[in-house]
């Protein structure tokens, strides 16, 4: 009876995330115009979750529709997750991707090759301000700099409200060898010195959001918010011209 419990229990909690995957999703794929280029960061897709992804739900959801754009996935020092993992689901799906150094994001931008940015997020702090995956952080600054509208897509539950603003949000620090090699092998001078903060870094702060609890801190935000149907979403200004949390609805 205990083992039928929790195996009841367990194909909820997976039902439950690939609803929520798809949800993120249909709010999402809006923001996917034909002819765009979307830059995303790290892995946020089917390998990551129970459903089809987070960051990459809207991509997929946009491709069933028919529509035709290009994704750049980030390779996403120091771990490769971009390359490694990202492409090979877009590349699956038959979503045209192209595999780029984490440095050339800012030149593509110049380009006007960018014309969105989606990631996903690790943690949300109760003003808005979100952390995600380590080089998150300079892509804000570049898009910001660039006018290209960045896009959070994650669930409900990556809100942490005990966690006023991003300043108090944790970040991992990880061993070296994390930079200093790859797959085991070498890849600096030994002994050499690194940071190896692969984790998470904050992105954004005092950014807007809008959610069925949003009344207790609309007063401290910007009066720029704007609904995505009838999910939870909304228009943020801090380090990025524009960013949208995209979330699941029930």
């Amino acid at each position: 009876q205990l083992r039928e419990a929790v195996l009841r229990e367990a194909n909820a909690i997976y039902q439950e995330d690939v609803d929520m995957c798809r949800r993120i999703g249909q709010h999402g794929e809006k923001f996917i115009k034909d002819g765009a280029g979307i830059l995303t960061h790290c892995n946020a897709g089917a390998l990551a979750t129970a459903g089809q992804g987070t960051a990459l739900s809207p991509m997929f959801e946009a491709h069933k529709k028919g529509k035709k754009f290009k994704v750049y996935a980030d390779e996403t020092r120091p771990l490769l997750q971009g390359a490694r993992l990202t492409a090979w689901e877009l590349k699956q799906a038959g979503i045209d991707v192209t595999v780029i150094c984490d440095n050339m994001a800012g030149w593509l931008m110049k380009q006007g090759k960018i014309n969105a940015v989606i990631t996903g997020a690790d943690r949300i702090a109760a003003n808005g301000d979100t952390a995600n995956k380590i080089g998150t952080y300079s892509l804000s600054v570049l898009a910001r700099e660039h006018n290209v509208p960045f896009y959070i897509a994650a669930p409900s539950s990556t809100f942490d409200l005990s966690i006023k603003s991003g300043a108090k949000i944790p970040i991992e620090q990880r061993s070296d060898e994390e930079v200093t090699t790859f797959a085991g092998t070498a890849i600096a001078p030994e002994g050499e010195a690194a940071i190896g903060q692969s984790g998470c870094n904050r992105i954004a702060e005092h950014a807007g959001f809008h959610c069925p609890f949003w009344g207790r801190w609309k007063s401290s935000f910007r009066p720029h918010v704007s609904v995505i149907e009838s999910g939870i979403a909304g228009f943020g200004w801090s380090i990025l011209r524009i960013r949208t949390i995209i979330l699941s609805t029930h």
